[in-house]
C-alpha cells in the first residue's frame, strides 16, 4: 500500500481543485480540513465520479456533506 505523503491545508486546497473539484467556501473548507482528514472525507467521492472524472458542478462541500450523512 502506498503510504500517502503529508500535505498542508493549502496544499489540500489546490489538490481538490487540480481534481476539477469546485470549492464554494475556502474558509469553511479550511475549517473542515483542520477538523477531519481529508483521506477520509474523499473516500465518499465515487458518487461524484462519472468515467473516471468528477460531474461538471461538483463542490467539496458536497462530498463532505456525504461524509457528514
Amino acid at each position: 500500500m502506498k503510504i500517502k505523503e503529508y500535505l498542508n491545508i493549502d496544499e489540500l486546497i489546490k489538490n481538490i481543485k487540480d481534481k476539477g473539484i469546485n470549492i464554494e467556501d475556502e474558509e469553511y473548507v479550511r475549517c473542515i480540513l483542520k477538523q477531519n482528514n481529508y483521506y477520509v472525507i474523499m473516500g465518499y467521492k465515487s458518487l461524484f465520479i462519472d468515467n473516471a472524472k468528477y460531474k461538471k458542478g461538483v463542490c467539496f462541500e458536497n462530498i463532505y456533506n456525504l461524509y457528514c450523512f
